[in-house]
């Protein structure tokens, strides 16, 4: 049996003594008229569990703040014929927990099919940058035929959905052992009256100006895998600051990533020597 643990990060308020995990110095937060912006340059209380569903060969549960994913990856599996490729494998997406609807009649059924229609949109185009991001990580050329099925369960949307998808599908990919060329965590920011907010809630992001989403490799040559910006008041100047933040943000993911996964190895050697003993 897997075991499982529940692994808690508090990335609050600065402390008088130092500063947060994932904080960001002040005279980063600069417009391009120099104009200080004084947000909220910290994530939310992070939690992460692994190994939660037994029958998944990699399964992790990842939540900020009150946004939550449950992802299980299954496979390699034997592609389908119509869908395999004889190079590599094939990652399919499947996001569920966000079309649900009770049964209505008449103008109201109509407004619910149309809600309905609008998630299943971003639900694919979820689907989609976890896609990128996981072909992006793993080493497909060595499972040529094969698919692998990544299945997220949206437990709870209070903002930040597409970081906490591919944070959740990143840890599950590490849970499973499969093969990998880089690792990567995502970050999203926005502003809000020219204050820069790193991890924004579903609050702040209704307040926003503009909003970015970023997905960065933390392996040591770096790079971005995917991003995505939104809003009237986007500008380059703010793109880069979008980027540097969430950059920065990814890699204190990524150690905490490293070192909670280190926890598990360690802790499943102790689980396993005590029942040889």
């Amino acid at each position: 049996l897997k075991l499982q643990f529940l692994y808690l990060i508090e990335l609050v308020r600065p402390r008088a003594s130092r500063a947060p995990c994932g904080a960001l110095p002040p005279h980063a937060f600069l417009t391009h008229d120099s104009i200080p912006m004084a947000g909220r340059a910290i994530l939310r209380e992070v939690q992460c569990q692994i190994g939660e569903l037994v029958r998944a060969d990699g399964c992790a549960r990842y939540a900020h703040g009150e946004t939550e994913v449950l992802c299980a990856l299954t496979g390699p599996l034997q592609a389908p014929e119509r869908r395999s490729d004889v190079v590599q494998a094939v990652i399919e997406v499947v996001v569920k927990g966000r079309d649900e609807t009770t049964r209505a009649g008449g103008a109201s059924r109509v407004l619910m099919d149309c809600e309905k229609y609008d998630e299943q949109l971003s639900s694919s185009e979820l689907a989609a940058v976890v896609r990128n991001c996981m072909e992006a990580v793993l080493d497909l050329s060595a499972l040529p035929r094969q698919k692998l099925l990544f299945t997220l369960h949206v437990m709870n949307d209070a903002g930040s959905l597409a970081s906490v998808a591919v944070n959740a599908s990143m840890l599950a990919v590490l849970d499973s052992g499969l093969p990998c060329v880089t690792t990567l965590a995502a970050a999203e920011a926005c502003t809000v009256n020219q204050k820069l907010i790193l991890d924004p809630s579903d609050a702040d992001l209704a307040q926003s100006d503009s909003s970015a989403f970023f997905a960065h490799v933390t392996a040591q040559e770096g790079g971005m895998v995917a991003s995505s910006t939104s809003g009237a008041a986007m500008n380059n100047d703010l793109y880069w600051l979008f980027h540097k933040t969430t950059r920065n943000a990814a890699q204190t993911l990524s150690n905490l990533f490293r070192r909670f996964m280190e926890e598990q190895k360690g802790a499943k050697k102790l689980a396993d020597e005590g029942e040889t003993a």
